[in-house]
């Protein structure tokens, strides 16, 4: 490994940094960022979806996008949801670049596969409400 990248042996960390490194303080450390992290990136879609209006076929206000839109909290809790079946947050010595990249794209693809079989079915569940609740998807 390249010395110049390579992590700081622990004996040679300041020890805050150690002791958190070695108290597991620091899964718990990337479960809060990994949900700040998901919570952002929902924000920015949304945010995102709202400027291409003028390019898009369907003109939608933060309102209606927010009935058609699955809730932040139910994206927390599928993130929560992949986290524990894929056992991201256990300790464990630390992987090697490879495999911290495999498990991100593992877990993303997770999430992403859970979050439009979601979007997909509070779609479904929204077409028995009234009809005035979704007049704006038939303009």
């Amino acid at each position: 490994m390249n010395p110049l990248i390579a992590p700081a042996p622990l004996e040679s960390t300041p020890p805050l940094a150690r002791a958190i490194r070695s108290s597991g303080q620091s899964r718990v450390l990337e479960c809060i960022f990994d949900v700040l992290a998901v919570a952002v990136a929902w924000q920015l879609t949304i945010a995102l979806r709202l400027s291409l209006n003028p390019y898009m076929r369907l003109h939608l206000t933060r309102q209606e996008l927010m009935i058609v839109t699955p809730p932040l909290w139910i994206l927390l809790l599928l993130w929560i949801a992949a986290a524990v079946w894929l056992s991201l947050y256990r300790y464990a010595a630390r992987p090697s670049a490879g495999t911290a990249l495999f498990r991100v794209m593992e877990s993303s693809a997770v999430f992403g596969v859970a979050t439009i079989v979601v979007s997909f079915f509070s779609r479904e569940m929204g077409a028995t409400f009234p009809a005035g609740s979704y007049s704006f998807l038939c303009r």
